[in-house]
């Protein structure tokens, strides 16, 4: 229970929005390869609420939209550590931990 992660990095910020998952997943990068053999279902469809992954990050989908993007919030991607960033980004580029 609680975020074990380091405060102010992009898996601490996901940890507190997702108090569901576990601690110990890595990180951000390594997230749904570890996420899916603990029985969290993972995909490459976005959902609110999930769990989206790139490559060495992970971020918090606010919104799904129409046109193929999905909106996200972050933490120490742009403007530094304990930042928190909205962006959006084309949905196929992350994948998904529900």
């Amino acid at each position: 229970s609680g975020n074990t992660y380091a405060w102010g990095q992009c898996t601490w910020y996901v940890k507190n929005r997702r108090a569901d998952l576990p601690n110990m997943l890595g990180n951000g990068g390594s997230w749904v390869q570890n996420a899916a053999p603990r029985g969290h279902a993972t995909g490459t469809v976005p959902r609110a609420g999930a769990v989206a992954e790139i490559p060495g990050h992970v971020m918090y989908v606010e919104s799904v939209n129409g046109n193929g993007t999905v909106n996200i919030s972050e933490m120490n991607y742009n403007g530094g550590v304990g930042v928190v960033n909205y962006r959006t980004i084309p949905a196929g580029s992350a994948r998904y931990i529900y």
